[in-house]
């Protein structure tokens, strides 16, 4: 599967739907998630079982290891409040890269462990003295992105709103 996702834009928009699930209302994830794995590739035959098992269901009364409810982000993105790992993603990165190796003196990570605590308290007090946080021009233009097309929501253009989705869900 990765080979496939790594070769084929059109293989990276079918599973990229299946992300984008998260962003549609709730009550429309089954069904959408029914529609996707009609027209799904044989080859994401196992992608979709997990996808079942872990997040949707199997069939109407299967239950997955976590409700839609507690995944689901339509209300987050409507009203702009997504939630992402962005930052933490790039918090790790820098860290990572701050190292320089992949297993430092034990002193040195003690200091890189200091200098990050010292930036984290520094941050904390930013936002507590209500400083806005800094926020990635493309980040933001994506949230609106995705906003405008889930304003225009339909359940009978779901194969359109999916598959514009799935051009501004990023992994």
């Amino acid at each position: 599967m990765a080979k496939d996702y790594a070769e084929s834009i059109e293989f990276q928009i079918d599973v990229k739907q299946f992300a984008a699930l998260a962003l549609i209302p709730p009550e429309d994830v089954k069904f959408a998630f029914k529609e996707l794995k009609l027209k799904a590739s044989p080859k994401l035959e196992k992608f979709i079982f997990y996808i079942e098992d872990t997040w949707v269901g199997r069939g109407e009364l299967g239950k997955a290891m976590y409700t839609i409810e507690l995944w689901n982000q339509y209300e987050n993105a409507l009203s702009g409040s997504q939630k992402t790992n962005n930052a933490v993603e790039a918090t790790h990165r820098a860290f990572q890269k701050s190292l320089s190796i992949v297993h430092p003196k034990f002193s040195k990570f003690i200091n890189l462990l200091q200098k990050e605590q010292t930036i984290t308290e520094n941050k904390i007090e930013q936002a507590e003295a209500g400083y806005p946080q800094k926020k990635r021009k493309r980040d933001e233009k994506n949230y609106d992105y995705i906003k405008n097309i889930l304003e225009n929501y339909r359940k009978d253009n779901l194969q359109a709103i999916l598959k514009g989705l799935s051009r501004r869900v990023v992994f």
